[in-house]
């Protein structure tokens, strides 16, 4: 890896996760050059870094440089490609960023070594109801359609009747010449009778924003499908006698018809409205219902019963705390992109309670403050945890113990488990001599919290790649072997130590 121009070795960064091992170089432009995921550094700075690492006693480390400790010329070898971090793969993450800090578009350099005349690709546009009176060939929801191609333009293969206000989303992807990857639109407008009504162009990523990406997303395709559209919500198929989804005010709610025109009763604290469906068609009744009208607790149908399981409405831009008797959850001002209609729920499954609040295909902007009250005794132990959970996954959140009271913080809504992790993590040796020591530790439930490596009592640096859980040594006097009493010792976020001892000779 060659710096791209002259400067000097602004800024170093070495973490297991996110950007790895990074590089960052000020140009006399002011811009900043940022190369990532690397897998040495070269030259004085490499042995630098090394000699803070040991200073510090700890593999992850962020180092600020002034000018003259370490100028660049362009073309230095600076590094080497590697897959540091959260890499799916070998691969050098390149970015230019403005004196901001913000990250622009490094095709506006025209560098010589890329090349990209090739025009994007458009897949599907998806088309959404955005109120409870627009229509999409009669009917209410999101559809989406394939594209027909002649050239590098596209149409749809049939006319499509819609009514009232409609959104537009698009699945669409870039090229460039001998690459294999698909890259993001950076410049998208919209156009009704050759008049602009829309347009977005990307040309800089301030990434304090960066979360606020999925504001111009899809995000329940995204969860469920891994499909970047841009904007709306996608309805799922209906599987069950009834199904229901909340998008924005409305509750769209879809019954196998039992009979025409059959009507369904809707209960709000207790009082009973009947309801006639919106329309009908393909055997399902749809039942759209305005929540800023009446928010129901349950619907009566002619094949069951649903509870809708709404517990509060909740709008942005307001601090609010919705209390209950198993949970107490506070929203902060910019927790939420949108009015939550709060999905609030404790059931019991596979011998566990599971917290449903709200859904995973609703976005948060910031954190909620999450109390659980009214739990097992048992439970109530310095091993036990918060995890998200989604299918057979379990993600630790964390969260600790007050007055009985388990209390911890999240940037998802979803469900939510409270499990106990009092198993200590795996040590695995590859090998270990007087050149190196290379282990893979994992941890079966929590992860893994931290790991110490010692040679005769003193700290002995040992990098680690989370993704395949391998720890490798690196002396910092590579003429002094490894020689006399190694030990590892590694610990889950449960407070789980394990620890492996052997006698180098």
């Amino acid at each position: 890896v060659r710096a791209t121009q002259r400067g000097y070795v602004s800024y170093a960064s070495i973490s297991a996760y996110g950007y790895g091992n990074a590089l960052f170089l000020t140009h006399p432009d002011g811009n900043m050059s940022v190369y990532a995921h690397l897998d040495q550094f070269k030259g004085k700075v490499a042995d630098y870094i090394l000699k803070k690492q040991y200073e510090q006693k700890s593999f992850e480390i962020n180092l600020e440089f002034s000018s003259e400790q370490f100028p660049i010329s362009q073309g230095d070898t600076i590094g080497f490609v590697g897959n540091t971090g959260g890499s799916a793969g070998p691969h050098l993450h390149f970015e230019i960023r403005d004196s901001s800090n913000e990250a622009l578009n490094p095709l506006k350099f025209n560098f010589d070594e890329i090349k990209d005349d090739l025009p994007p690709v458009v897949q599907k546009i998806a088309l959404k109801t955005l109120n409870i009176n627009s229509r999409i060939n009669g009917k209410y929801g999101r559809v989406e359609y394939f594209l027909l191609r002649n050239g590098n333009d596209y149409f749809l293969p049939m006319p499509i009747h819609v009514k009232g206000k409609i959104g537009i989303e698009t699945l669409a992807f870039d090229r460039m010449n001998f690459s294999g990857f698909r890259c993001g639109i950076n410049q998208i407008e919209m156009l009704t009778d050759s008049e602009k009504i829309f347009s977005q162009k990307i040309d800089k990523v301030n990434f304090f924003e960066t979360s606020d990406i999925v504001a111009l997303m899809n995000y329940q395709t995204l969860k469920t499908r891994g499909l970047r559209f841009r904007r709306s919500t996608a309805l799922t198929p209906i599987a069950k006698p009834f199904d229901y989804e909340i998008d924005g005010n409305v509750l769209s709610l879809q019954v196998r018809m039992c009979a025409a025109k059959s009507k369904i009763v809707i209960y709000e604290k207790g009082t009973a409205v009947a309801v006639d469906p919106t329309y009908e068609g393909n055997g399902l009744q749809v039942f759209l219902i305005n929540l800023k009208k009446i928010i129901p607790d349950s619907a009566q149908a002619c094949n069951g019963m649903i509870h809708f399981n709404i517990a509060d409405e909740i709008s942005p831009k307001t601090e609010h705390t919705f209390y209950s008797d198993w949970a107490d959850i506070r929203f902060h001002k910019n927790s939420l992109y949108d009015t939550l209609y709060l999905h609030f729920v404790k059931e019991e499954k596979n011998g566990s309670e599971v917290f449903s609040i709200g859904r995973t295909t609703e976005p948060l902007n910031d954190t909620i403050e999450v109390t659980f009250k009214q739990l097992k005794q048992d439970i109530n132990n310095s091993k036990t945890a918060v995890y998200h959970t989604e299918g057979k996954v379990n993600e630790y959140v964390g969260g600790h113990w007050e007055d009985g009271k388990m209390k911890f913080t999240t940037t998802e809504l979803g469900d939510f488990v409270l499990l106990k992790d009092s198993i200590p993590p795996s040590i695995y040796r590859i090998y270990c001599n007087s050149l190196n020591a290379r282990f893979r530790i994992r941890d079966n439930l929590s992860g893994i919290e931290k790991y110490e490596a010692t040679i005769n009592g003193e700290w002995l640096l040992m990098k680690y790649d989370y993704k395949t859980g391998i720890l490798q040594s690196e002396r910092i006097d590579k003429t002094k072997p490894l020689k006399g009493d190694f030990e590892l010792k590694v610990t889950d976020r449960s407070g789980n130590e394990n620890s492996y001892k052997q006698k180098i000779l």
